[in-house]
């Protein structure tokens, strides 16, 4: 019994099914015979720009400007044909017949089926569409030439520090720019700048947010323009500047000699200085040069290169100065000393060493009072033979040595030029084994 009764519920719904298949079926027969055409609505279809085989694209001609690129359409056709289309089955595009040269047209639309079928009453919104044509052109715009400028008047530097404009890097340096022909032509520079104004107090990679286009320095509407790029970056380098004091050394031959009463003035006694590293703040005196006190007499000049540093750059556009020992209220005076008042030191062993020159005279400078108080016996000289190689065979030798005079009580006064003696080295075996005189 609950057998039958399931089967006759299975039975039941097969029917109802059929029913529904058949009463469709039967609706599309009813469709396509009573009614076998209908109309179909498309919204923003597409219009296809291309100019290819026209007279505008053998003139070179291109589309510069178009009021809208999609319509609204609505057409007849076979139902079997046209009920499931889309806006990819219907080609819309641009009857170009009237085009014959640069300037504005309103060019009627040409609707078709791109599968062949056929549509009548055929309704576009709008029925044509506004064009500008012309003839494209190119142009790069260039760092290297100027075409291409940056516009630093918006970025200052902080207290103590400077931006040197011609270390400022722009990447990438050139611009392209494309449009009508006529337009392009005008365009004669671009011009890139930063919106509001910054302080940098250290180096920065900005990123330029302003791109204008000059026309002999006039802005020109760049509405029409392509650009290769909307894209720079600008390197911005910022410098500490500072002053940085300049010397020199004066080198002494003795040291009885103090170097620093010697008076001079130097031609420049700083340097401005720039430096992306802040540790040149902590930069003493630079030493240009060394004076060796034996050259020094009044009115002596000694000019020195400012040396070039990798920590630094020299940004005073100063590159010698100049050493002026004017010694003013000194004066030269010569001096004759005899051997006896030359001190021999560090004698090498098994030599006994002589001047052979019983006097040498000297050119002594010091201030005007202190130089003519003094005479020959305020004065001694020392010969150091520290650095004496005697000969390898113990023989006797003789050679010309520097004799470094001063006075030792008087530490500002100092003895000119470079003075030099004989002397002989003789071994002190020679000299103790001399033959005896023969008897007669």
């Amino acid at each position: 019994m609950g057998k039958e009764k399931r089967s006759e519920r299975v039975s039941n719904i097969s029917m109802m099914i059929i029913s529904a298949l058949l009463a469709i079926i039967l609706w599309v027969i009813l469709s396509l015979t009573a009614f076998p055409d209908m109309t179909k609505t498309l919204y923003d279809v597409p219009i296809d720009l291309s100019l290819e085989g026209s007279w505008a694209d053998l003139e070179g001609l291109s589309i510069i400007n178009i009021d809208t690129e999609s319509v609204n359409l609505s057409f007849n056709g076979r139902r079997a044909e046209i009920s499931k289309y889309v806006n990819d089955d219907i080609k819309v595009r641009l009857n170009l017949d009237n085009v014959r040269g640069s300037g504005s047209y309103n060019v009627p639309l040409i609707v078709e089926s791109v599968h062949g079928d056929t549509i009548t009453d055929i309704r576009v919104a709008p029925q044509s569409v506004h064009i500008d044509f012309d003839r494209l052109a190119t142009k790069t715009l260039s760092i290297e030439d100027g075409t291409l400028e940056l516009d630093l008047s918006a970025i200052h530097a902080a207290e103590g520090h400077v931006i040197d404009p011609s270390k400022v890097e722009v990447s990438p340096t050139t611009l392209e720019i494309s449009g009508p022909q006529d337009h392009i032509e005008q365009i004669t520079s671009c011009k890139l700048g930063f919106e509001g104004s910054l302080t940098l107090s250290s180096t920065q990679k900005l990123n330029v947010n302003q791109t204008t286009l000059y026309s002999n320095g006039a802005v020109i509407n760049d509405e029409m323009v392509q650009k290769s790029t909307e894209q720079f970056t600008v390197s911005v380098p910022v410098f500490i500047t500072r002053d940085l004091p300049l010397g020199i050394s004066l080198l002494s031959y003795c040291e009885a000699v103090d170097v620093n009463t010697i008076p001079y003035r130097l031609s420049t006694d700083s340097i401005l200085i720039q430096s992306e590293d802040s540790s040149i703040e902590d930069l003493g005196t630079r030493i240009v040069g060394y004076v060796d006190i034996r050259s020094i007499i009044p009115g002596y000049v000694q000019s020195f290169e400012i040396p070039e540093d990798s920590r630094y750059t020299n940004i005073s556009g100063v590159d010698e100065i100049k050493a002026n020992f004017d010694l003013e209220g000194y004066t030269t005076k010569s001096f004759t000393l005899s051997s006896a008042q030359i001190m021999l030191l560090n004698q090498p062993a098994g030599y006994n060493v002589y001047v052979e020159q019983n006097r040498i005279r000297v050119t002594a400078v010091g201030p005007e009072e202190v130089i003519n108080s003094l005479d020959s016996s305020n004065f001694v000289g020392q010969i150091d033979l520290v650095d004496y190689d005697t000969p390898a065979d113990n023989r006797s030798d003789q050679r010309f040595l520097t004799v470094s005079v001063f006075a030792p009580n008087y530490p500002n006064v100092w003895v000119t030029g470079n003075t030099q003696v004989l002397a002989s080295f003789n071994p002190i075996e020679s000299e103790e084994t001399e033959p005896a005189e023969t008897a007669e």
